[in-house]
């Protein structure tokens, strides 16, 4: 798939998925492109999905306008610094 085409997809994105830390930060996201209708594409969205989790971080699908709402911080710049521990939360 050329640059131009993926980024037309991304552009197409309706949600995304966002990995929240434990003190309820946002640090990382991942544009749902099974929505977009482009299925190849998909398991990519699902192996970032999977990393959050791995990570210990919740995941939570929002809209994008949703998204480009809240503030964002990277993990490893997270002010509570709670973003470390690996037990899952609720």
């Amino acid at each position: 798939m050329t640059a131009d085409k993926l980024n037309a997809l991304i552009d197409s994105a309706t949600h995304v998925y966002v990995a929240v830390n434990s003190c309820g930060c946002w640090s990382a996201v991942t544009t749902d492109l099974s929505a977009c209708g482009n299925e190849e594409m998909a398991k990519y969205t699902a192996d970032d999905v999977a990393d959050f989790i791995r990570s210990g971080q919740r995941v939570e699908r929002v809209s994008l306008e949703e998204w480009k709402k809240k503030p964002f911080v990277s993990i490893t710049k997270c002010p509570h610094k709670q973003n470390a521990s690996k037990e899952p939360t609720a």
